[in-house]
């Protein structure tokens, strides 16, 4: 069976920019941090065969030197304890459309993060723990009405916070372990809509544990073994009456083996998802991303 072919399309994205970062230290324990991004962006789309009529090239979202900023704080407790935090703007170019082939409006907003860091030991142990919170619209979302095009959010509210501990248990022991909370709504919207939880490509809660073993004295002096488990609980396409698809959670075991053959050459052997177990990597819509 023969499908025709009746529309066409075009669009082109231009951006460039540029930018800096500047560390200040007014006082002994405090240190400021300062940058910024300027950003030029560009975009334009068209019809053209095989649609009955092909159109002239029309403009879409635009910046002009449009400068984002950025600013944080770090207190020196101790000499082993630090906080922090900071402010960034969000300003991202869309690259995807809506159903009449117009690029989205970038993605603007603001992201906060506060947090506490610590290293003892001769940094042979480190923890930190950070929250955040991120505020944003035209975040691009599936349209429900034009399946294969996107609409642009209202504003919507990320919340979370990670904690990750690394460290030498013994002079040849390695551990690393984290968690992550994320939460997502979305703040104003269209009425079925407002104050629910979207775009769960991401999971709400993820934990992270990795070791590694290194052989020191003896024949074997120079191997390395090492092994991590990943967990992430289920993820989602979509949501409310456009939920698409539902993936539980699952858990990722991975290992590996190294071995130093000498100074310059080292010969490693991985393993990745030794249980195979059965998952996609991020979810997306009836036909894509999956």
């Amino acid at each position: 069976m023969r499908t025709s072919i009746n529309s066409g399309s075009g669009s082109e994205n231009r951006q460039s920019g540029f930018y800096g970062q500047l560390r200040l230290k007014p006082i002994e324990p405090v240190t400021v941090v300062l940058g910024g991004r300027l950003t030029d962006f560009d975009s334009r789309s068209r019809t053209r065969a095989p649609s009955p009529t092909p159109t002239d090239w029309a403009p879409g979202a635009f910046a002009d030197r449009k400068f984002s900023g950025y600013a944080g704080l770090i207190y020196d407790v101790t000499k082993n304890i630090s906080v922090y935090g900071s402010y960034a703007d969000i300003f991202t170019p869309n690259t995807a459309k809506d159903y009449t082939g117009k690029t989205l409006d970038p993605r603007v907003g603001g992201q906060q993060e506060v947090g506490i860091k610590g290293s003892w030991f001769d940094n042979r142990l480190n923890a930190s723990v950070a929250a955040f919170r991120m505020d944003e619209i035209n975040r691009p979302l599936s349209d429900p009405n034009n399946p294969g095009f996107s609409i642009a959010s209202g504003k919507i509210k990320t919340r979370g916070w990670e904690a990750e501990v690394s460290g030498q248990l013994l002079h040849n022991i390695q551990v690393m372990g984290g968690y992550t909370l994320l939460t997502r709504q979305q703040a104003i919207a269209a009425s079925a809509s407002l104050g629910q939880p979207i775009s769960w490509w991401y999971p709400k809660h993820q934990y992270k544990l990795w070791a590694t073993y290194t052989v020191d004295q003896g024949p074997l002096s120079g191997l390395k073994i090492g092994g991590g488990v990943l967990h992430q609980t289920a993820t989602r396409a979509g949501s409310g009456a456009s939920l698409l698809r539902v993936q539980p959670a699952y858990t990722v075991v991975n290992a590996m083996a190294s071995y130093d053959i000498s100074k310059h050459v080292t010969a490693k052997f991985s393993i990745e998802n030794i249980f195979d177990t059965k998952y996609m990597t991020r979810l997306g819509g009836t036909n894509t991303y999956n």
